[in-house]
């Protein structure tokens, strides 16, 4: 058998409403909710495209 290495691209969305000055201040309150916080963690329900990608392995070496 063939062995192939793949990889799933999943891509999550979710909508927040934040109040701000501008769009470039609410992206970067965002953000660091985002990355200083759980409170955006993704879920499965979150999910909204996945593909896979794939190709053959290097067998080199094998």
């Amino acid at each position: 058998m063939k062995q192939y290495d793949m990889t799933m691209v999943a891509v999550s969305e979710k909508k927040v409403k934040v109040s701000a000055e501008s769009a470039e201040a609410a992206a970067s309150m965002v953000e660091k909710i985002y990355n200083e916080t759980n409170i955006l963690d993704f879920t499965n329900r979150d999910v909204t495209d996945i593909s896979v990608l794939g190709k053959a392995a290097d067998m080199e070496g094998a």
